[in-house]
Parts: structure tokens; sequence; C-alpha cells
């Protein structure tokens, strides 16, 4: 399993299919039609896993042609996992007589940081929460509750809480940032107990800024849209 495509820039491994099936002209009303009867659906699917193989999402797209010429660019939707929503377009490019994708993310669902109180869901090392009393301090971990992570391995299945043991690990490619520096991820998980709420633990970098500093998220290359916490 290797690279088939990129999603917004960042290569990323899974299975690539090809369907096509001749279309029936009685969708398009009752009276046949010769040209309509040559008309051909071509289907393309790209099914992302991590480096591990666990399962990331899927989009899939659906033109109609009189050939077997599929267009280079095609509208897709994300129809599975973290990319389920997502709308967008995918490029065809041909490497080393591979084919690849460039897939480009217009729309779709955002890593989201939960609230508690009307603040954000982050936490210090002692689990109280960060406030402009308690700031997150530089160079130390923090916790945050975060919504719209994707699949897990294991999987508890749809609306089930997060298994404690084993923890559910987030299969997307993760990233995070504080203050703009990068934050080392320490774990990416479902909450245990948890239906569709995500534990995301941090280190803050040691050359962060103190002061007001923005934290984002970016989970299968979709950013989150950035919070800000006081550090110290």
């Amino acid at each position: 399993m290797g690279e088939i495509a990129a999603v917004n820039g960042q290569p990323v491994g899974g299975t690539w299919l090809q369907t096509s099936k001749p279309l029936n002209p009685q969708a398009f009303g009752n009276s046949p039609d010769f040209a309509l009867s040559q008309l051909i659906a071509i289907s393309e699917r790209l099914d992302f896993r991590g480096t591990d193989g666990a399962v990331i999402g899927g989009i899939s797209a659906t033109c109609y042609t009189f050939g077997v010429t599929v267009p280079s660019t095609l509208p897709i939707i994300g129809d599975s996992g973290i990319y389920l929503g997502a709308q967008g377009y995918m490029t065809k490019r041909v490497s080393d007589q591979s084919i690849h994708w460039d897939v480009t993310l217009l729309s779709a669902q955002q890593p989201t940081i939960a609230s508690v109180d009307a603040n954000p869901a982050v936490f210090d090392a002692t689990m109280t929460l960060v406030s402009a009393g308690n700031p997150a301090r530089i160079g130390q971990s923090i916790t945050l509750l975060v919504q719209g992570l994707g699949p897990t391995t294991p999987d508890p299945g749809e609306d089930r809480s997060f298994p404690a043991d084993p923890v559910a690990k987030v299969n997307a490619p993760f990233q995070a940032t504080v203050g703009g520096k990068a934050a080392e991820v320490i774990a990416a998980v479902g909450g245990p107990g948890q239906i569709g709420v995500y534990r995301v633990d941090l280190r803050i970098a040691d050359d962060v800024t103190p002061g007001m500093a923005a934290v984002q998220l970016i989970a299968a290359f979709i950013p989150s849209v950035p919070i800000e916490v006081p550090v110290q």
C-alpha cells in the first residue's frame, strides 16, 4: 500500500478503485435514446489509510462519458471516516506510469476543541482548567477535549463510548501547534467512556512566547479553527 494521493498537498497511502457501467437510458425518461445508451458512468474511489494501515476515511467521484477516458479533474464528496461530508475536487497526475490523485478539500468537518462553561476545554498537567488565573505552563503538558477526529483503533462502533483498555487511538495523521510552534503530540485518543469526544495530550514547546497563544490542531490535513489560551 503506497502513496495514492496527496490531500491538501500531503501524501497519503491507501487504495484506489475505478468502476464503470453502462447507464440505463430509462433513468432519463421513457423515450429511448441511442446516444444515452452509449453513456458510461465511471466511479473513482479513494480509501485513505495511515502508515499502520488504519482507516482514515474515503472519498468518491462519479462522471459520465461516452468513452473510457476520465476527465483529469473531478468533483468529490467525502463518504466515510474523517472525510464524511467533505467537498472539493481531485486532479489526476501520472508519474512513473502510476496514477496519483491530488485532492483539494474545499470544505470538511473540522476538528473542534470543546468548551467547558464557555471556556476552551484545555487543562493543565493537574487537569485544572486553563484560564487567566491558571495559565498553561511553557514546556509542560496540556490536555484538550476535542471533537471531529474521525475513526479510531479499536473502533467502538457508532454511538458507543470509547474504551479505556485498550485506549482507542486516533487513526488520522495528527499535528498541533501552540503559539505558532509545533507541539509534541503525547496522545490523541478517544476519551474513555465518552461518545464522540477525544482526548489530546500535548507538550508546549520551550520557545513559545508568554501571553495569549493560539492553539490549532490538524487532523488528516484538516485544520481546526484556532483558539487562544494564556501561557506562561
